[in-house]
């Protein structure tokens, strides 16, 4: 997606502003909501209230960046599901070693024959020799992970 202004121009250089793009539409969109229900709806004013105020929380993701370093910000999250979500976060590819330092599993051999080789038997990834590759079921798998994170971290904020 490409956003540029009544000038023409866009984000030139080296400088990735993508992250911040997508923030500030994500914001402007929960802004723009909250605006169509309070101006349109029929419902209460405390019903109107709590949906705005549910619509204002922030998003916190699942997964944190640190000098590269995905980290799942969930710790009660099994080993099958980070793994899931890291690849997903990682444009669904990655070696078996880089996933499993990315997930913090300490056993490199139970890593290879319990988690990813489940997960593969689920047809939720593919492993190839070294290569870790998601599957369409994996990649389903990992966005209602992470939309139900959201989703309860909105209701525990």
């Amino acid at each position: 997606m490409d956003f540029r202004n009544n000038r023409n121009s866009a984000h030139l250089g080296d400088l990735d502003a993508n992250r911040l793009d997508a923030i500030t539409v994500l914001q402007l969109v929960q802004w723009i909501m909250g605006e169509i229900v309070r101006l349109e709806t029929q419902a209460s004013p405390d019903d109107v209230q709590a949906l705005i105020d549910d619509l204002a929380q922030p998003y916190v993701p699942l997964v944190q960046y640190v000098e590269d370093q995905p980290t799942v910000l969930d710790p009660e999250m099994g080993a099958s599901d980070k793994a899931l979500v890291l690849l997903y976060e990682a444009g669904g590819s990655s070696t078996v070693g880089t996933l499993r330092a990315w997930a913090e599993y300490a056993n490199s051999s139970r890593w290879r024959k319990s988690v990813l080789a489940a997960l593969a038997k689920e047809k939720m990834l593919q492993i190839r020799d070294d290569n870790i590759h998601l599957l369409h079921p994996g990649y389903a798998r990992a966005q209602k992970l992470l939309v139900e994170h959201g989703a309860r971290d909105k209701l525990n904020g």
